[in-house]
């Protein structure tokens, strides 16, 4: 019983302290690539959403289609760059 109510304790303390956005931030390490890669295709499609927008390419290359999807900053930060 009281292992329990310790860890209770703890739980509510750690959700007081921390702000929703330190809990709730992922890192990105080793998640991308390092090489640039430039495509020229047509875009198909503008997704704005949280956490990340996306932005969905179709490649043509050799008269085969492919469809490239790259993720972007979240919403908030892009309206800063317009």
């Amino acid at each position: 019983m009281k292992k329990r109510f310790l860890g209770v304790v703890v739980l509510v303390i750690w959700s007081a302290v921390l702000p929703a956005p330190v809990r709730a931030h992922h890192g990105d390490a080793g998640r991308y690539i390092a090489d640039v890669t430039t495509l020229t295709g047509t875009v198909a499609q503008f997704v704005m959403v949280n956490p990340h927008a996306f932005i969905v390419l179709d490649i043509i290359e050799n008269g085969t289609t492919t469809r490239w999807t790259a993720e972007l900053n979240g919403p908030q930060g892009m309206e800063k760059s317009f």
